[in-house]
């Protein structure tokens, strides 16, 4: 009797080949070379490269969600605990995002997992209009809040990866109080 599949297994495989050779050269092939399994098995189970790569960038989306957005009623607290959780992503996973943001205006399997990052940042976003509601943050729009707050955080992390010279003075606590000086309540 064969031994049975571990899904994470291939899904970790799946984002290894990702990362190392981007998303347009990544191919169900690599994938299953990589998480020793037949290439059929990666088809009966996920149906295509799509859904493969679709399933593995949802359990890093499931991983920063249930690390970062949870509401816990200390605005500064859930802010640092976000950015913690996204530079830890992208600590993992850089590559992947930035290749995603390259890539997804351009290609239509990217496109078609598009829904799985975004509910990401919409699960921040619902964070920041919680707060909003509350009168802790100034109103407008929450996922130009997601932006401004996020932003510095893959830029600094491209930057230190193009050019490991420059090295910000970078930590998410400070980050967040800069942030707060101009987005917090008056």
């Amino acid at each position: 009797m064969p031994a049975p599949i571990d899904e994470k297994t291939i899904l970790d495989a799946a984002l290894s080949v990702w990362r190392e050779e981007g998303f347009r050269n990544a191919t169900t092939r690599k994938v299953a070379a990589r998480a020793r399994v037949g290439e059929v098995t990666l088809f009966r189970r996920f149906g295509d490269k799509t859904a493969l790569f679709g399933a593995a960038l949802a359990t890093e989306a499931d991983r920063f969600q249930a690390a970062g957005a949870r509401y816990s009623g200390n605005l500064k607290t859930d802010l640092v605990r976000v950015v913690e959780a996204y530079g830890a992503l992208l600590e993992r996973n850089g590559a992947i995002v930035l290749d995603f943001l390259l890539e997804a205006p351009r290609n239509d399997q990217l496109r078609a997992i598009a829904p799985v990052p975004m509910a990401a940042m919409a699960s921040i976003a619902a964070l920041l209009a919680r707060y909003q509601e509350a009168g802790a943050l100034k109103p407008g729009n929450p996922f130009d809040l997601v932006l401004s707050l996020l932003g510095p955080v893959i830029m600094g992390h491209a930057i230190s990866k193009a050019q490991p010279a420059i090295q910000a003075d970078f930590t998410p606590s400070a980050h967040v109080e800069m942030w707060l000086t101009g987005r917090g309540a008056e």
